[in-house]
């Protein structure tokens, strides 16, 4: 309220708390009947269709953004590119999804943290390319039982520090679905404390990993013996 009376913006305030929700529920909303053509992140907006109609679903985007008078960056916009970094990450043709090559070493140079606080960074770092790493949380061992330590931990994670890079290291590339797929292949593993996963796709010539998945157990989960943690983690990775 202003002494001329009620002032309105006429286009979103950013910066507002409820700003981003505003945002994506009405890019959605706009996008409505393209939704399964895309990927829609905030203000980022991907075209995954096939190159058949992929020009197709292109116009019938600009189209909508022009109606409700949306502007499109030039220096963000990549059209018809064989490579690009979606929400930091690699998209290749032919290839597939998965973590580029500059946060990669990024990630394997992060010395030993010497605090809780500074393991649980770390481990976060981790967290946000675990789809990509096989054996992941298996790999965390015992490390998430010092990220609330104060104390300087350095010497006692380094063994299990470690052994998470090497896990890291072997992070894989994420195929999408073959079309001479013959059958999908389900490959299980657990310890103690955790269940990991990789879901191929077997064709006559090759296996390419689609999915990886694997969690820390829950406590009670940790009574199970061996089959029914492999069962449950079978059961967590078969598609819905």
């Amino acid at each position: 309220i202003t002494p001329v009376g009620l002032y309105q913006s006429n286009v979103l305030v950013f910066g507002m708390k409820s700003s981003p929700a505003i945002y994506y529920n009405t890019m959605i909303e706009i996008m409505k009947g393209l939704e399964k053509y895309l990927i829609i992140y905030l203000d980022d907006i991907l075209n995954i269709v096939p190159e058949d109609i992929h020009e197709e679903i292109n116009i019938e985007l600009l189209k909508l953004l022009r109606r409700f008078n949306f502007k499109l960056s030039n220096d963000k916009c990549c059209v018809s590119v064989k490579k690009l970094t979606f929400l930091g990450f690699q998209i290749e043709v032919g290839k597939g999804l998965y973590i580029d090559e500059e946060r990669m070493n990024s990630l394997l140079q992060i010395k030993t943290p010497q605090s809780g606080k500074d393991l649980r960074s770390v481990l976060a770092k981790f967290q946000f390319c675990s789809a990509f790493i096989p054996n992941f949380s298996i790999g965390l061992k015992n490390l998430y039982s010092y990220i609330n330590r104060k104390d300087n931990i350095e010497e006692e994670i380094k063994n299990d520090f470690k052994n998470l890079l090497d896990t890291v290291a072997k992070a894989v590339c994420l195929q999408t679905v073959p079309k001479d797929t013959l059958a999908l292949k389900i490959y299980v593993d657990c310890s103690s404390s955790a269940t990991s996963s990789i879901l191929f796709c077997e064709s006559k010539t090759s296996n390419v990993p689609i999915y990886i998945g694997g969690r820390l157990l829950k406590k009670h989960e940790r009574n199970y013996n061996i089959s029914i943690k492999l069962l449950l983690a079978a059961q967590e990775t078969i598609p819905k």
